[in-house]
């Protein structure tokens, strides 16, 4: 997600139309959050990454699937929990799905309901998916393999990554957004970094990388990424000892990303340093 809650509804949920990427393998931007919807085709059937925010928005994003191929869908992978990606499931109740097991977990947290409530739904109108996993599963949709792999917790407990080794696209969800990556409640300040280092090793230097907002980037805006986001803890650490409170954070510390985007993050990082000792005035948060 790129921002905070901003009162989205049903009213304002919107379509692109779907553009490639690669042969057979599309993308498309779906509002009120401006998030990135893939979609896979094989000689056999389709997977959709992801589906909207709300059942109405998953039943349109299902329908227009038939505009870019006769395949029939095989189902769709939610890539996290925020609202945009995981909402639109219920759409999907007669197809298959995938996502990370904690989403089991998570779909009753009281963040994840509130959320519900400001798109004008229910507990009753969201899914987990039928399929779960820990680490990582493969789906075959003819002559095309797809990979979707659990590296840890990052911008959320369930960010998955969606692999499609032969045509060398890799949807990320909101493990990388263009141009900034975005801090949530649930983010991890350090797994985050920890877990873009191991997908830089599984894409080749050449990937096509798919932000879950924004345009397309390649490895190296991993990288990028990654620099980034590793100096969040250790700029809190240093502001920690130098005795600066949360509340000077923004102006004390040196961040190469917006402050609005990384502030729950540092949040995060102070109330971890301060549970492990690590503090020099008091109260740090």
């Amino acid at each position: 997600m790129t921002g905070p809650a901003t009162s989205p509804n049903r009213t304002t949920a919107s379509e692109g139309s779907w553009e490639p990427i690669v042969d057979g393998i599309y993308r498309l931007v779906a509002e009120p959050d401006a998030v990135t919807i893939g979609l896979i085709v094989g000689s056999e059937s389709a997977l959709l990454v992801d589906c909207g925010s709300t059942p109405d928005q998953g039943a349109r994003l299902r329908e227009s699937v038939a505009s870019v191929t006769d395949k029939p869908l095989l189902g769709v992978v939610i890539t996290h929990e925020d609202r945009d990606h995981w909402f639109g499931l219920a759409a999907f109740d007669d197809l298959e799905s995938w996502g990370h097991e904690t989403l089991a977990e998570r779909i009753d947290a009281p963040e994840v309901l509130a959320e519900a409530e400001r798109l004008g739904l229910t507990r009753a109108d969201l899914r987990t998916p039928k399929n779960d996993f820990s680490i990582a599963c493969a789906l075959d949709l003819g002559d095309r393999y797809v990979e979707l792999v659990h590296l840890g917790h990052a911008h959320t407990p369930n960010d998955v990554v969606v692999n499609v080794p032969g045509s060398n696209v890799v949807f990320t969800g909101d493990l990388i957004e263009n141009p900034h990556p975005w801090f949530g409640p649930a983010s991890s300040p350090r797994g985050w970094p920890a877990t873009l280092n191991m997908m830089i090793g599984m894409v080749k230097s050449d990937a096509i990388v798919v932000p879950g907002h924004g345009d397309l980037v390649d490895a190296q805006y991993i990288v990028q990424t990654l620099a980034g986001l590793a100096s969040v803890p250790y700029e809190t650490e240093r502001l920690v000892h130098a005795g600066v409170t949360f509340e000077g954070a923004e102006e004390a510390g040196e961040w190469p990303i917006p402050w609005p985007n990384i502030a729950e993050g540092v949040r995060t990082a102070y109330a971890e340093m301060s549970a492990q000792g690590v503090r020099r005035n008091l109260p740090l948060v």
